[in-house]
C-alpha cells in the first residue's frame, strides 16, 4: 500500500523529490519537522532508486534495498547515505559498488552504480543506416536502423539521420549528455582533414561538408572514417582482431570496401584514401564500375554486381516464371543469391563462383602485398554465406599467392556480423580520446 502524502494539509507531489537537490532537502527539513513520516520517506526513495534504475544503474543491476519498506532508520545514517549516493554518481566514467550500512541494524547494502559514458555509432551504408550505443565493456546497449533514402538530398538524409539517433536515444532512457562522442562512418573517400566526403559513388555524393553539418547538431565531440576502415577497426578492437597486430577487412555489401590494420594501428595512407579494395581492377576492360573504371572487384563481386548479373540471366530465361519473380520480390539482396545457388540452377552458380574467384584473386593481391596475419569478411554477403565463401578464397589463395606469404594467415568471416561497423565507430571514439590524452 502507498503511504499517504497528505500531512496538515499538504500533498506532497512525489516526482519533484526525484531529483537529489529537491530530496535531500526535503529530508533534512521534512523529516525534523515531521519525524513519524519515515514511511514517506521510504517511499520517496524507492521511486528515486526506480527512476535511477532506468537511466543509470547498467543493466538494472540493483541488488539494493528489497525490503526498504520494512527497514529502519536513523535521519542522519538517511541523510549520510543519500550524500554518499549523489557523489558517486556524479562522477564521470566509473563502476563503482557501494557497500555500507543503511539501517541501524547494521545490516550491509551492496549495489552497483554505473556512471561511464558510452560510444555513439551510426554507419551510414548504400542500402541501409545503423546506429548504436556501445558501452565501455563492448556491449551494445541500443540499436536503430533505416533504410538509405534513394530520393533525398544529402541534407535531408543528415537531418533523418540526425532526429533518428535522438529516437534512438530517447526509447534506451540515455541521454546525450551519457555519450564520450559519436564516431560515424560514411562510404567512399574523405579529405585529409576527414571533415569532407570527397567521393561516394553509391550514393552519388560529392564534397559533402559533413563534418560541419553534425557538430551543429550535436553538443558531443564527432569523428569520421570510412565505413569499412570502421568495420575493420571494430574487428580488431572487438572482435577475432583483438590479438592480431595485422589485419585487412573485406566488407560485402552495395559495394565492397576494406581496411587495413597495421602494427594494431589503423592505415589510412597519405591522404586517408587506404583501404579501397572494392576498386582494386581485377579483370582488364571487365565491366563498368560505379567509380567511372572498368573491372573493378566492386564491378565484379559486390552484392549488387552479382544480384543484377542473375538478374539479367534469369530475365533472359525465366521471364513471367516464377523462378524470376522470386528472385526479384526478395527484399534481402543476399538471401536472394544464396537461395539461387542452393537451388542449383546452373547460370547462377556459374556467376556466384566466378564472384568468388575473383574475391580469391584480390586476396592473393593483398597477402602478396600486406603478409597480414588475419583476413575477415563481412557484410551481408559473407554472413549469407559463411564458409562457402572462405573455403573459395583459401582455395584460389593457395593456388595463386607466393609461396611464404600466405600459409600462416587466417582467413575467416567476422562474427560480428552488421555490428562490426556500430563496433568500429565506438573504437573509433575510443582510439581518439586515448589520443587526446
Amino acid at each position: 500500500m502507498v503511504p499517504s502524502t497528505k500531512q496538515t494539509g499538504t500533498r506532497l507531489k512525489v516526482k519533484k523529490y526525484l531529483k537529489f537537490e529537491y530530496f535531500i532537502a526535503f529530508i533534512k527539513v521534512y523529516t525534523i519537522k515531521q519525524p513519524e513520516n519515515f514511511n514517506i520517506i521510504k517511499y520517496l526513495i524507492s521511486k528515486l532508486l526506480c527512476n535511477l534504475n532506468q537511466n543509470v544503474f547498467k543493466n538494472k543491476r540493483i541488488t539494493i534495498i528489497k525490503n526498504l519498506l520494512r527497514t529502519t532508520f536513523s535521519i542522519v545514517t538517511l541523510v549520510a547515505w543519500l550524500q554518499k549516493l549523489k557523489r558517486n554518481i556524479r562522477q564521470k566514467s566509473c563502476i563503482e559498488t557501494i557497500n555500507f550500512n543503511f539501517s541501524d541494524d547494521n545490516k550491509s547494502n551492496i549495489f552497483t552504480v554505473d556512471n561511464r559514458l558510452h560510444y555513439g555509432s551510426i554507419d551510414i551504408g548504400g542500402t541501409k543506416i545503423r546506429m548504436g550505443i556501445v558501452d565501455p565493456d563492448g556491449q551494445i546497449l541500443a540499436r536503430y536502423m533505416l533504410l538509405t533514402p534513394g530520393n533525398k538530398t544529402w541534407m535531408e538524409i543528415m537531418d533523418q539521420i540526425h532526429a533518428s539517433f535522438f529516437d534512438m536515444l530517447k526509447q534506451s532512457d540515455i541521454t546525450i549528455k551519457k555519450l564520450k562522442g559519436i564516431g560515424i562512418g560514411c562510404p567512399g573517400t574523405f579529405d585529409s582533414k576527414r571533415e569532407t566526403i570527397s567521393f561516394a559513388p553509391n550514393l552519388n555524393w560529392k564534397n559533402i561538408p559533413i563534418k560541419s553539418y553534425f557538430t551543429q547538431k550535436f553538443p558531443v565531440p564527432i569523428w569520421f572514417e570510412n565505413d569499412t576502415n570502421l568495420s575493420t577497426l571494430g574487428v580488431a578492437t572487438f572482435g577475432e582482431g583483438r590479438n592480431s597486430d595485422s589485419i585487412i577487412g573485406i566488407f560485402i555489401g552495395t559495394g565492397i570496401g576494406g581496411g587495413l590494420i597495421i602494427d594494431k594501428k589503423l592505415y589510412t595512407g597519405n591522404t586517408g584514401g587506404a583501404g579501397e579494395i572494392g576498386h582494386m581492377v581485377i579483370i582488364e576492360n571487365g565491366p563498368q564500375c560505379q567509380c567511372g573504371n572498368r573491372g573493378c572487384l566492386e564491378a565484379i563481386a559486390s552484392t549488387s554486381a552479382i544480384h543484377q548479373k542473375i538478374y539479367r540471366s534469369y530475365l533472359r530465361q525465366y521471364e513471367g516464371s516464377g523462378i524470376l519473380n522470386e528472385f526479384k520480390e526478395n527484399p534481402n539482396k543476399s538471401d536472394a543469391i544464396k537461395t539461387a545457388f542452393s537451388s542449383g540452377e546452373p547460370a547462377a552458380v556459374a556467376i556466384i563462383n566466378e564472384a568468388f574467384y575473383s574475391l580469391g584473386i584480390g586476396t592473393v593481391s593483398l597477402i602478396n602485398l600486406v603478409n597480414p596475419e588475419l583476413i575477415v569478411f563481412g557484410g551481408g554477403l559473407a554472413e549469407s554465406f559463411g564458409d562457402i565463401i572462405i573455403k573459395s578464397v583459401q582455395q584460389t589463395v593457395e593456388q595463386r599467392a607466393m609461396p611464404g606469404t600466405y600459409e600462416n594467415v587466417r582467413i575467416t568471416c567476422t562474427a560480428l556480423g552488421e555490428d562490426a561497423p556500430i563496433f568500429g565507430a565506438a573504437a573509433l571514439v575510443k582510439m581518439k580520446l586515448e589520443n587526446d590524452d
